[in-house]
């Protein structure tokens, strides 16, 4: 849950904070997991905090995760 906090830093609609949120929940995510799923994980729970933050509908945050990667 370390990198809940990194979603509370980088939490403002635009590509460069994804950017930067993507770069340091996965470094972070490293430290400890060592495979993509921890990778994603850390992600995860970055991306979904900073989307909670910006009081974006919970039901549309797998949506928001998909547009990520486009």
């Amino acid at each position: 849950m370390r990198t809940a906090c990194i979603g509370l830093f980088f939490h403002k609609d635009n590509e460069e904070d994804l950017k930067k949120l993507i770069m340091v929940s996965v470094e972070s995510a490293r430290i400890t997991h060592h495979n993509a799923v921890g990778y994603l994980g850390g992600f995860c729970s970055a991306y979904f905090t900073a989307l909670a933050i910006r009081n974006v509908d919970p039901k549309l945050w797998l949506i928001k995760l998909m547009e990520c990667w486009d």
